[in-house]
């Protein structure tokens, strides 16, 4: 049996590694860390030894073992195996291959832009209802408490805040939640989270360029995805709340609110007791963005046409 050069492109028929947000059920992403799990399962199952599991599936050794390291939560980068390499592994391992195909996706994490009309309810109680069920622990990283969740033990909290006199800086607050998230410790660990960042409006008025922070959204889901993985946990719901009337405040907040629809997967608008979501959502935010010199008539089609062009967001 001849061995397949696993990390070359020869196949097209890759797993899913980026978002796939219009597949019924979607989206999905590549599981590295159970797929791993269900190697070395199946392997201790069958006692059989790495090198002999790279012989029976005919693929390298090396890259058996490149697989089987994702099992470590702090291992953020492996190969990413073909839909031939999966199906070799699991006739070697004496396994159904759609149970193995099954382990090794799951539903990606949603980076969510989220618009707050008003304070009739906390973003914590809003991000709740929007979500799906697949959230099992909600983290709160705001100045204040959710007063209005009814659940006792509803979330965790976190704090990013640095000092009054202390700069902005990215990396610093990269750092600062992957050391909080940690700090949580088993009360995440293998948990679906659900993460609410409401201090996002206060921290970029604050700022002398407030740009930084919409800058740094481009960056934000790798960034929550990478200290959700290394807690031993997976970012669900990554949701970056913004108070539409601070948007409102900048100078240019139509340019800017569009760029932050185009850095995130998904809009959410919440007024009042509902949370309105897709491009009704990014329609309605941009309506209440319009320029005085615009009329109202004119920018209801001018946003519309906005939001056709943000194809990412259903």
């Amino acid at each position: 049996m001849w061995l397949v050069d696993c990390m070359s492109d020869h196949y097209s028929d890759r797993i899913v590694t980026s978002r796939t947000w219009r597949v019924p059920g979607g989206p999905w992403e590549f599981d590295a860390h159970h797929l791993a799990l269900a190697i070395v399962e199946g392997r201790a199952r069958l006692h059989f030894s790495s090198r002999e599991l790279s012989r029976r599936a005919g693929i390298s050794q090396a890259y058996v073992v490149a697989l089987e390291r994702s099992r470590d939560h702090n291992q953020l980068s492996g190969p990413n195996p073909t839909v031939d390499v999966i199906a070799r592994l699991a006739h070697a391992l004496q396994i159904d291959p759609m149970s193995l195909f099954a382990v090794a996706v799951r539903h990606a994490g949603r980076h969510v832009l989220l618009v707050v009309d008003d304070d009739r309810r906390s973003p914590l109680a809003h991000a709740q209802d929007a979500a799906s069920s697949a959230v099992q622990t909600w983290v709160l990283a705001s100045s204040s408490p959710a007063n209005d969740n009814p659940r006792a033990d509803a979330h965790r909290s976190i704090s990013l805040r640095r000092r009054t006199n202390q700069a902005y800086d990215t990396s610093m607050v990269a750092s600062s939640l992957e050391s909080e998230l940690r700090r949580l410790g088993p009360a995440i660990q293998g948990q679906q989270l659900g993460l609410v960042f409401a201090e996002t409006s206060d921290i970029m008025l604050s700022l002398d360029d407030p740009h930084t922070i919409l800058s740094f959204e481009h960056r934000w889901a790798d960034v929550v995805r990478r200290a959700a993985t290394k807690a031993g946990a997976t970012a669900a719901f990554n949701v970056c709340v913004y108070e539409r009337a601070a948007l409102t405040a900048l100078g240019d907040s139509v340019d800017a609110t569009l760029d932050l629809m185009r850095s995130h997967d998904t809009v959410w608008l919440a007024r009042r007791d509902r949370v309105i979501e897709g491009k009704p959502a990014a329609r309605q935010i941009l309506e209440r963005l319009r320029p005085p010199t615009v009329s109202k008539t004119a920018w209801i089609i001018i946003a519309s046409r906005l939001v056709d062009e943000l194809d990412h967001v259903a």
